[in-house]
């Protein structure tokens, strides 16, 4: 059979050649071009793995929906979408980890450390975790989706024991030089102002 283009498959050359002829196998074949003729002619834009930074947020939200990222958010931004899709089938594979929360929180808020309740000093209480981030983006809104999507990547009996934000105030600083002359009278040895001299010498 010579070669075919997905974009323009043809059903009925797909078949042997002894049921081509066949009216009800033509009229299957004929339908299903029909059916597909629209999604394959989106062929061109599927993206591959390594392509994840050039989605757009539509195309975002369709890969999700069909990878079942249960977490995702279809609000969040550009940005934390594509990350949390990067992050996927990696998250899924290790969900119930450390490493698949600390991904997480990679991906809605840049940075920040999972810290589990025997690493703490003193030990916290026992299948607890914190999480502490330096993000600046951390906003109401997308702390609650954080906790919903850290749900769904914990194991069921860790929780969350405490959420820290810390974040760095820039200051401002002004130093200002200023130079003051001071005069001091030295008592000169010798002259009236020095011992029980009483006149200078």
């Amino acid at each position: 059979m010579a070669g075919m283009r997905l974009s323009e498959l043809d059903f009925i050359r797909l078949m042997p050649a002894f049921m081509q002829d066949d009216e009800a196998v033509k009229a299957f074949c004929t339908a299903m071009n029909n059916i597909m003729k629209e999604p394959l002619s989106r062929i061109d834009t599927i993206k591959t793995w390594g392509q994840y930074n050039d989605l757009s947020d539509s195309e975002c939200d369709e890969l999700a929906w069909e990878l079942d990222i249960d977490w995702y958010d279809s609000s969040a931004s550009l940005d934390e979408k594509r990350k949390t899709i990067q992050y996927a089938q990696q998250i899924k594979r290790k969900r119930g980890t450390k490493w698949a929360v600390e991904r997480l929180v990679s991906a809605y808020f840049g940075d920040g450390t999972v810290t589990e309740w025997f690493e703490e000093n003193p030990p916290g209480k026992p299948y607890t975790f914190s999480i502490t981030s330096y993000s600046p983006k951390i906003t109401k809104e997308n702390y609650n989706k954080f906790i919903e999507a850290v749900d769904a990547a914990k194991n069921e009996r860790s929780h969350i024991s405490t959420m820290t934000h810390v974040w760095w105030q820039a200051v401002e600083l002004t130093v200002e030089a200023k130079r003051r002359l001071y005069s001091y009278d030295f008592l000169q040895c010798g002259t009236k102002y020095c011992g029980s001299v009483n006149d200078e010498i």
